[in-house]
């Protein structure tokens, strides 16, 4: 295998060096500290998700538990309803 055929190959496992969105860019290991530096690229805002914000591991924690109560109580009204019409 030529040198050219192994750069080709990990070309198309990882992408262009240039294709990358970081300053960054002489290699991967580079580009990826830079995302760490940055906190990953996104922000934690709490009030309102979007595409560059998530929520706090705290408010995300909340949201699945509020989940997990509704869940139990459309649980309960199914096996009342099951219960009373004796299916």
């Amino acid at each position: 295998m030529t040198k050219q055929e192994i750069r080709n190959i990990a070309q198309a496992i990882t992408g262009l060096l240039s294709n990358l969105t970081t300053i960054d860019k002489t290699n991967l290991v580079a580009a990826i500290n830079e995302l760490k530096a940055s906190g990953g690229g996104a922000t934690i805002d709490d009030t309102a998700p979007s595409l560059t914000k998530v929520y706090s591991s705290q408010k995300t924690q909340n949201g699945l538990d509020t989940l997990q109560q509704e869940i139990n109580a459309i649980t309960q009204v199914g096996n009342k309803l099951f219960n009373y019409y004796n299916f």
